[in-house]
């Protein structure tokens, strides 16, 4: 039985959409943080994944009418940011005032706050901004 489970973890990808981190594939017991890096690099290299920022990878979604990659959803960063630091992130600004359909200001970085500390990542062309 135990088996089994370890068979399905590894055949196990990364998740269809959204991001995840890279402790997140760390699910067999057996594989160090250094191989899981390894192979996500490799991954990342081959075009499979996506790396978004330092330990945060997307699977890519193709574009039916571009036939490219689109960039990765920045709520699905932020997500993945808020479960590999543990803390929060709120929208801020207009932002937030979108977000709660109370604007139609549309803004054109999104930021958010933060109890952890303040730090911009970049997802292609698009800056995420934490402040606290």
């Amino acid at each position: 039985m135990a088996a089994s489970r370890n068979k399905s973890a590894r055949r196990s990808g990364p998740p269809n959409t959204g991001c995840s981190r890279a402790a997140t594939f760390s699910v067999v017991p057996e594989a160090s943080r250094a191989l899981v890096d390894e192979v996500l690099s490799r991954m990342a290299r081959s075009g499979e994944i996506e790396r978004v920022s330092r330990g945060i990878y997307s699977r890519p979604k193709i574009s039916p009418l571009l036939v490219r990659p689109l960039a990765p959803d920045p709520h699905d960063v932020v997500a993945a940011i808020e479960r590999s630091t543990g803390s929060p992130l709120i929208p801020s600004g207009a932002f937030a005032l979108n977000a709660l359909h109370l604007s139609t200001q549309v803004p054109a970085r999104p930021e958010y706050f933060t109890a952890g500390p303040n730090r911009t990542i970049f997802v292609r062309k698009l800056r995420i901004r934490r402040f606290g």
